[in-house]
């Protein structure tokens, strides 16, 4: 009985696979191209306003870098031991996380590099669920003491 059955079934489930399979893959390359369509249409858009913008605007771009680095070598010269007190690496943190945080700049400031290659995938993929969760990594930066984030990020 066993011998006849077990044909019996598998040619059904064949048959059944063969017969709603199709559709059901069909279905999932449509929800699939859904899905990434919109990601590659996103990027694709945000690469053309960029290369927009940069065409259209090189000299403030050229200028805006120059005046960071000044501003950057006079911050780092005039209080490069301040930055490093335990409770500005906090404070520095949670700026990084609101400013920079869907390139994950906080996490490569706190030494924690997978985590910051992971929010720059990520921002690759779809961009404001990594600023949400920077907010909540800034959020939880700033509702931490000191002592915590010290113990907890090792700064």
């Amino acid at each position: 009985m066993q011998k006849i059955l077990i044909p019996i079934v598998i040619f059904i489930a064949v048959l059944i696979a063969l017969m709603f399979g199709e559709g059901l893959l069909v279905t999932l390359f449509h929800f699939l191209e859904n899905i990434f369509g919109f990601v590659f249409e996103y990027w694709r858009n945000f690469y053309a306003y960029a290369y927009d913008f940069i065409q259209a605007n090189p000299f403030k771009l050229l200028l805006a870098i120059i005046i960071t680095v000044i501003a950057s070598f006079w911050v780092f010269s005039k209080h490069g031991d301040e930055l490093n007190a335990p409770g500005n690496r906090r404070k520095i943190a949670i700026i990084l996380a609101i400013f920079l945080g869907w390139l994950g700049a906080h996490r490569f400031y706190l030494n924690q590099y997978g985590k910051g290659i992971l929010y720059i995938i990520l921002s690759m993929i779809f961009a404001p669920l990594t600023v949400l969760v920077s907010f909540i990594d800034a959020a939880r930066f700033a509702f931490s003491t000191d002592e915590e984030f010290k113990l907890k990020y090792r700064v």
